[in-house]
């Protein structure tokens, strides 16, 4: 399938593994593929990813999309909150909010 298309889209890259960055590090070589790679910089302790700072090393460009804090709804939230009591490591579920440095605090 790589071989046959040019461009790539790839969401929930800070989920992804150090196998498939591997894989699309090497389909990347020839600079004949276009990724483009959507995540999360930092998780809900407001630290960044691994995987998330290996991509951003190899990024020829990186384009932020900020959002609104959900919280104070004043300024441009940065971090993921964890809403929920005694939260599991990278739990998933709805018990996120977009928050600002002062509102994740």
């Amino acid at each position: 399938m790589l071989k046959e298309k040019t461009y790539f889209f790839v969401d929930e890259m800070q989920f992804i593994d150090e196998r498939t960055l591997e894989h699309i590090i090497k389909a990347n070589k020839d600079n004949t593929k276009h990724f483009y790679t959507y995540g999360l910089r930092n998780d809900f302790k407001g630290e960044m990813w691994p995987i998330i700072n290996k991509v951003m090393n190899l990024c020829d460009s990186i384009i932020e999309i900020c959002s609104e804090c959900s919280i104070c709804k004043k300024r441009k939230a940065s971090f993921n909150k964890n809403l929920k009591q005694n939260a599991k490591e990278n739990e998933l579920g709805f018990h996120y909010a977009a928050a600002c440095s002062q509102c994740f605090n």
